[in-house]
């Protein structure tokens, strides 16, 4: 959130949350599912380079951590096991794979010196992102992705990545999953509550229903357009928790702001914070969404 420190980092100085402002909320919520679809499909690209470039068959030994927090090695993990890894670790496995690259990398013979280790990490970072461009959702779309993993494991038939997200969500969401090609097939709806609040008893029952089936993003709201509702976040994240646990299965929560957000993102001055009377209910909200 714009001016809010990084949560669970020691602040210093004029450290601050990365973000950036977008032309409107269309756009913004473009923007989400642009970088939730690159982050999920991401493994699914490392798995086709492993298989088709020669070179980077080591990746297919490189450990990699479940939501669960076991590990297995890539070579051994199903795209529905990848589709379903955290954030984090997907990150993680694409900075071993750069520091292997680093590591191999050979002395500057032409201009007669040796790398640093940055310098050695940075050439690295850039050959490992145009190798694997290639075979990312980007280049090859969501259907052509599909197709090549179909073809290297038949054993798992991964369907496009459902998005769940409440019945009183902005028209944006809708119109944003035509624009990025995903679908509006692909949505999955949740009830509301008497308060038009998303209904977590009918978000589990969801989950549930779609157990084997790797979900791209869970959609909250801070607060809706029409009833200024917002949603139980922290009780989501909870839910999101328990099924890394209990099922191995991660996804995006992401929070769209909207009315919510944007006002508490103009509050940048304690004082004006201290102005406003925090229920329990809405304290637990805001500071869960400094976790996220």
């Amino acid at each position: 959130m714009v001016g809010y420190h990084p949560y669970g980092i020691k602040h210093e100085g004029l450290c601050r949350s990365w973000s950036h402002l977008s032309s409107g909320g269309t756009t913004a919520i473009l923007e989400s599912m642009w970088l939730a679809r690159n982050m999920k499909y991401y493994p699914l690209s490392l798995k086709l380079l492993s298989v088709s470039e020669k070179e980077y068959g080591f990746i297919n030994e490189i450990p990699v951590v479940r939501p669960n927090r076991s590990s297995e090695c890539f070579k051994n993990l199903s795209p529905i096991e990848l589709f379903n890894l955290k954030n984090e670790d997907i990150i993680n496995l694409r900075e071993s794979i750069i520091r292997r690259l680093a590591s191999q990398t050979i002395p500057d013979i032409e201009n007669k010196k040796n790398l640093s280790n940055q310098e050695k990490f940075e050439k690295a970072n850039k050959e490992l992102f145009a190798a694997v461009d290639t075979y990312s959702v980007q280049h090859m779309g969501v259907q052509g992705i599909h197709e090549a993993i179909g073809k290297i494991d038949k054993t798992n038939n991964v369907l496009p990545l459902p998005l769940i997200f409440i019945t009183a969500a902005h028209y944006s969401w809708q119109k944003n999953l035509d624009i990025i090609g995903i679908g509006k097939a692909q949505v999955i709806e949740v009830l509301v509550d008497q308060d038009f609040k998303m209904d977590v008893n009918d978000l589990k029952a969801k989950l549930n229903k779609y157990n084997d089936h790797p979900i791209l993003m869970v959609v909250t709201m801070l607060s809706t357009t029409e009833e200024g509702a917002i949603d139980p976040i922290e009780s989501i994240l909870k839910i999101k928790t328990l099924q890394e646990a209990e099922n191995s299965k991660s996804f995006f929560v992401q929070v769209d702001g909207a009315w919510g957000g944007y006002f508490c993102a103009m509050l940048h001055q304690p004082k004006d914070r201290d102005k406003i009377k925090l229920s329990n209910n809405d304290q637990k909200v805001i500071d869960s969404l400094q976790k996220i």
